[in-house]
């Protein structure tokens, strides 16, 4: 019977111990799942169309940046560029503050602030202001035998519907003669006519935008 009793209490004992052990187990992975779920960032997406604001029409291969806007936004700066069509779409973007920029060579739009919400898509859609126009007309060759077409390449833009180049040919000898050896002063108001007299149009072979 003292026998009996002895392994009795043994098991009791060993019984107890396996409880508090799956307990304590139990209480641990608790806590371990609380930890986690507290860690979990909350996450949301954006998408939307860049257009044009002069135009309305989209604006193909903008440069897009998405960045933060407090330290307390767990995400880092993203860059992409739009499709052909102007549209955009980021996906598992930490909910929260984000300043959204745009460029192209012709529009921008300044960091402008917009919320990510969590869970869902966020839409925008992003008007790009035109920039300052300008226009760089590059001659690639600089001499030219006589009667060969000139070439002229333009790169930039403008809001004229045309752009009209005009190319004259100049009389080195002329210039050196009668201007004083000045490209200058034989072109600036009024003293080409004294130096060159009527100018001689020269036929554009092309005018290629860059």
């Amino acid at each position: 019977m003292a026998a009996e009793a002895q392994a009795w209490e043994r098991w009791e004992a060993g019984s107890r111990f396996r409880t508090l052990a799956v307990v304590a187990c139990a209480v641990w992975a608790a806590g371990l799942l609380a930890l986690f779920a507290s860690r979990q960032v909350p996450m949301g997406e954006i998408r939307g169309r860049v257009t044009a604001e002069d135009t309305g029409q989209p604006v193909p291969k903008a440069k897009l940046l998405l960045a933060p806007a407090s330290p307390s936004v767990p995400g880092r700066k993203r860059q992409l560029l739009v499709d052909e069509r102007g549209y955009f779409h980021l996906r598992r973007i930490p909910a929260g503050e984000y300043f959204v920029s745009a460029s192209s060579r012709a529009h921008r739009l300044p960091p402008t602030r917009l919320t990510i919400a969590e869970g869902r898509a966020t839409e925008v859609a992003l008007e790009l202001a035109p920039t300052t126009p300008f226009l760089d007309v590059y001659v690639p060759q600089h001499v030219f035998v006589p009667d060969e077409p000139v070439q002229i390449t333009a790169h930039g833009f403008t809001r004229e519907d045309a752009l009209t180049v005009e190319a004259y040919r100049v009389d080195p000898l002329r210039v050196m003669r009668e201007a004083r050896g000045s490209l200058w002063r034989a072109l600036v108001p009024n003293a080409a006519s004294d130096a060159f007299g009527p100018e001689e149009r020269v036929a554009l072979r092309q005018v290629a935008g860059a």
